[in-house]
């Protein structure tokens, strides 16, 4: 039974490959002509600047969302960690997010070019879609890019050409990542000729016309570049002719094999050919080092923890708070919460075996549990705003007695049940930037008893603690840190 399951699981995640989602494989081998490299360093080049621009919220509908942006916050590791210990100093890496308007791209390519000099070496990586307009041009599409418009609301390749003019009379070496689709169309039809060595742009889409991919809400050409970067690419990185050295270099040459290994796949649905251009053409470039290897390890992923409160009742109605705390990882969500109930019940008598009144109490309901759950909705091709999360656990539900004025004794004082808790949380995500900081949620569920005991079993109150009973909750959940 669970090796059938287990097939049943792979054949659906299987069928969701298409031009948005698939199957991330980061991996990729060297081509065997990589044995080796004849070490060229402008040793003049001893600073790095960083410039990632990632856009997955769009206003035009015509434009789907895009997940796929998030992985350029690993830029900021990669510089720190990896790429600074080959160079005398790196500039915090500069970074625009999600909802990113055409104007905020278009100041920080001019205040890269304007910045640069001949010491730099100059790292701009950019993801979202891309566009081929009526007149030709290639344009890259911002958040508040309309359609109709591209000529006054997007980034145009001329835009993108003059700051690549400004940064090549600087004598600055630079890099352009650009994962969107049509890209090649950037430097089609145009008469591009910077006067210095040193600019090179690498496509996630080598054809004009063709569709960079976003898989699994990720991209292979973006995701391999910062892996490459952070040595899990090993084979990108080639030791020097003929002298046995131990040090291992990534060059361009290698880089650009790295990608295309990775990210060529014979797969229709997640086909792609990228490419890299080099300006002025210049084969001697390709030999050039970027960085040494830096054996670093990679950093672990931050997990979030969070907080969640809401208030609810069970039925018959008894109005409750609900208070828990939990932590995220990759959508797998545990939590451990406890529940007190705002309503006391009515006056329960108790009697003995003769039905002699013994005394009278008041009771209280409340609940610890723990449980765990998975977001659904992360399954999805695109970033979603709502979260579907199915939550399984264990609770032990308690009733508590107070005696009424004039009784005094300890019986029935406390009975109480182990449950099963089965919920379904449907949370929306209220956050701007869509970081799950903070989202409203409507809760559904049961608690179904394991074990109960029977004292005071058919007074209403308790029975609705400690018997199969539905519940319903409204609420809020807030992150309160990344660990």
């Amino acid at each position: 039974m669970r090796e059938t399951l287990l097939f049943l699981f792979m054949f659906v995640i299987q069928c969701l490959g298409a031009q948005e989602v698939g199957v991330v494989n980061m991996g990729g081998r060297q081509p065997k002509d990589n044995t080796g490299i004849r070490v060229i360093r402008d040793d003049v080049k001893k600073n790095v600047k960083v410039l990632t621009i990632g856009i997955g919220d769009f206003k035009d509908k015509n434009f789907g969302m895009l997940q796929s942006y998030s992985i350029l916050d690993g830029f900021k590791d990669v510089a720190e960690k990896y790429i600074k210990p080959s160079y005398q100093t790196i500039e915090p890496v500069k970074s625009l997010n999600n909802y990113v308007k055409w104007s905020e791209v278009r100041d920080a390519l001019k205040e890269i070019a304007n910045n640069a000099n001949s010491s730099d070496i100059i790292i701009i990586s950019i993801l979202s879609h891309g566009v081929v307009g009526e007149d030709g041009e290639y344009y890259l599409v911002c958040s508040d890019t309309k359609s109709n418009d591209y000529e006054h609301t997007a980034i145009s390749g001329r835009v993108l050409r003059d700051m690549l003019h400004k940064v090549s009379d600087s004598g600055a070496l630079v890099l352009v990542f650009l994962d969107t689709c049509n890209a090649s169309a950037l430097f089609d039809d145009s008469d591009f000729k910077p006067k210095n060595h040193g600019i090179l742009v690498f496509y996630a889409s080598s054809n004009r016309g063709e569709n960079a991919k976003e898989i699994y809400l990720e991209t292979r050409f973006t995701s391999t570049i910062i892996n490459t970067f952070k040595n899990q690419n090993r084979d990108a990185f080639v030791e020097k002719i003929g002298q046995g050295s131990r040090e291992r270099y990534l060059t361009i040459k290698s880089l650009g094999n790295q990608i295309e290994s990775s990210v060529t796949s014979t797969e229709k649905a997640y086909s792609q050919t990228p490419m890299m251009k080099i300006f002025p053409s210049d084969s001697i470039l390709l030999d050039y080092v970027i960085m040494k290897e830096n054996k670093s390890k990679s950093p672990r992923k931050k997990i979030p923890f969070y907080i969640g409160a809401s208030f609810g009742t069970n039925f018959e109605p008894t109005p409750y708070a609900n208070l828990n705390i939990g932590v995220d990882i990759n959508h797998w969500k545990f939590e451990a919460g406890y529940v007190q109930a705002f309503t006391k019940s009515s006056d329960v008598y108790l009697y003995d075996e003769n039905g002699i009144l013994q005394g009278g109490n008041n009771y209280v309901g409340r609940s610890f549990y723990v449980r765990f759950g998975f977001d659904f909705m992360s399954l999805g091709k695109n970033e979603s705003r709502l979260e579907i999360v199915p939550l399984l656990g264990f609770s032990g539900n308690i009733v508590k007695g107070s005696p009424i004025d004039g009784f005094d004794g300890n019986m029935g004082k406390k009975t109480g049940s182990l449950m099963i808790p089965i919920n379904c949380r449907f949370a929306y995500d209220l956050s701007k930037k869509r970081n799950r900081n903070f989202l409203l949620h409507g809760t559904i569920g049961c608690d179904v008893p394991l074990e109960k005991d029977n004292v005071l079993s058919k007074a209403s109150y308790i029975k609705n603690w400690c018997s199969l009973r539905p519940k319903l909750e409204i609420g809020f959940v807030v992150k309160l840190f990344n660990l």
